[in-house]
């Protein structure tokens, strides 16, 4: 089990000298990390919706951290009619829910989702299929202000900067580590595509 708070924590570990260390400017390249993660390969998951879980309208609640619908299948494994639709809340808003065409009489469904990363509290765990990728990509994100900011101090010093690497090849590793989570983006089967 990861969270949020362990990469952060994982990627500090990784640097002899910390600088870049305030914990909202790591919250929010953590933030980024994931966000970027999300865009580019994203995190599948799903959810069984039974009968009994159906509002008296019909209707489902969204689950937690939803972030776009992919598929929704009956229990023989069809895919069935789903969409995500306002509904008034008892606040005088809207919230999101779930309608299946013919639900909830027919059901169990498998409703398949795309996370949204970016909304998981810090202290809550994230997919097994992201933390590796995002904790590399956020020490790399870490890595490039950190250097920065000792470039600086030790100029201010007198002191030697040429065994830090470059602004330009500290970006091009956040660029290259982008490029490479795209090589991971959860492949849709093709009857959920179209």
């Amino acid at each position: 089990m990861t969270t949020g708070n362990d990469l952060i924590e994982q990627s500090k570990a990784e640097f002899g000298i910390l600088l870049h260390k305030e914990p909202e400017k790591l919250e929010a390249l953590l933030k980024r990390a994931l966000t970027e993660f999300q865009a580019r390969a994203g995190v599948l998951q799903s959810v069984e919706l039974l009968p009994e879980q159906a509002d008296d309208n019909g209707y489902y609640d969204l689950p937690e951290f939803y972030a776009g619908l992919v598929v929704c299948e009956g229990s023989t494994g069809s895919i069935v009619d789903a969409k995500v639709v306002s509904v008034p809340d008892d606040n005088g808003g809207t919230v999101g829910k779930i309608k299946i065409a013919g639900a909830p009489a027919w059901g169990p469904y498998t409703f398949r989702y795309h996370m949204n990363l970016r909304n998981v509290p810090l202290d809550r765990e994230l997919p097994v299929e992201c933390v590796p990728i995002v904790g590399s990509l956020l020490s790399k994100m870490i890595d490039l202000p950190n250097t920065q900011r000792l470039r600086q101090v030790r100029q201010s010093e007198g002191l030697d900067t040429n065994d830090l690497e470059s602004d330009q090849e500290l970006k091009q590793r956040i660029t290259d580590a982008l490029n490479d989570i795209a090589l991971r983006a959860q492949v849709l089967p093709m009857v959920m595509i179209g």
